[in-house]
């Protein structure tokens, strides 16, 4: 399987809720000093659900590409069952043939959203 596939590189180049978010509940930085990836993820919580959720940053096309992606799942699902999403959920959602080295790039936004949600 090619790792820079059809929907992942649609998700790089157009990617969903990359935004900043007006009224936030929660912002948090997070970055990758290894490879340099960075993200700013933004998630506004009412009530339990995630009501919207936004992101900016730099990186390559996995972490840009698994944010989008990752935004995409979790608006709209209670806060308690986004907290349940692990790294190989993610990591098998960008590409089920990632290397351990570029896992790291796919969970960076993970990282982040189970920040904003502690």
């Amino acid at each position: 399987m090619d790792i820079y596939r059809e929907e992942l590189m649609d998700h790089f180049k157009n990617p969903r809720n990359y935004k900043k978010l007006p009224t936030p509940t929660k912002s948090v930085h997070e970055s990758n000093p290894l490879c340099g990836d960075m993200i700013d993820l933004e998630v506004l919580v009412e009530n339990g659900v995630i009501k919207d959720i936004g992101f900016s940053g730099a990186g390559c096309a996995i972490s840009i590409a698994s944010a989008s992606i990752l935004t995409e799942k979790v608006k709209g699902m209670r806060v308690k069952d986004a907290k349940k999403i692990t790294k190989m959920e993610v990591a098998q959602s960008v590409n089920p043939d990632l290397t351990i080295s570029r896992v790291k790039c796919a969970t960076l936004s993970l990282s982040a959203l189970h920040k904003a949600l502690v």
